[in-house]
């Protein structure tokens, strides 16, 4: 009996950075966090997208993927973090509600305890800086802080299982 089988789906949660590859203008810090299936080149159909309907020549990278089962639960948590910043400007495109402009509050705040936690007169300034770095580094935090909350929970879970298992034998 193959007990896998009862095993809920596993797809990939990702993080893309958006950028321009011509110019450099800062209206377009974007960020995607989505799911996609293991054969599919997510990356690729949001830049044909971008370009077929808005004509921008755009770089759509992958920053990480993480393989999960609640993968909706952790886009849907993020999204919903990450509802203030959601942008407009690619409206139309293929993955365009899944699209946040990138402002690394939460990373800046966190550069700010610090940094005043160690005495750095600078850390206004420093977390400032952190903030306005043009890569998804919230997305990331959020996405590996979910899954990690997964991979506890099924470690939890597998150890019960183990555990009372062996109280039989």
């Amino acid at each position: 009996m193959n007990l896998l089988k009862f095993l809920p789906p596993r797809k990939w949660v990702y993080v893309f950075n958006i950028r321009p590859t011509t110019f450099f203008p800062p209206f377009l810090w974007l960020g995607n966090v989505g799911f996609e299936s293991d054969d599919t080149d997510r990356a690729a159909g949001v830049e044909y997208s971008i370009r077929e309907k808005l004509g921008l020549e755009v770089k759509v990278q992958r920053v990480i993927r993480v393989k999960v089962f609640m993968y909706r639960g952790i886009e849907k948590a993020v999204h919903n973090v990450l509802k203030i910043l959601h942008s407009n400007r690619l409206k139309g495109c293929s993955g365009w509600t899944e699209i946040f402009n990138i402002l690394n509050v939460f990373s800046g705040l966190i550069t700010l305890i610090v940094c005043y936690g160690f005495g750095i007169d600078c850390a206004s300034w420093l977390a400032l800086c952190v903030m306005l770095i043009p890569y998804p580094i919230d997305m990331v935090i959020f996405v590996l802080l979910l899954a990690g909350v997964e991979y506890v929970i099924i470690s939890a879970i597998s150890l019960f299982v183990i555990y009372h298992a062996f109280q039989f034998l």
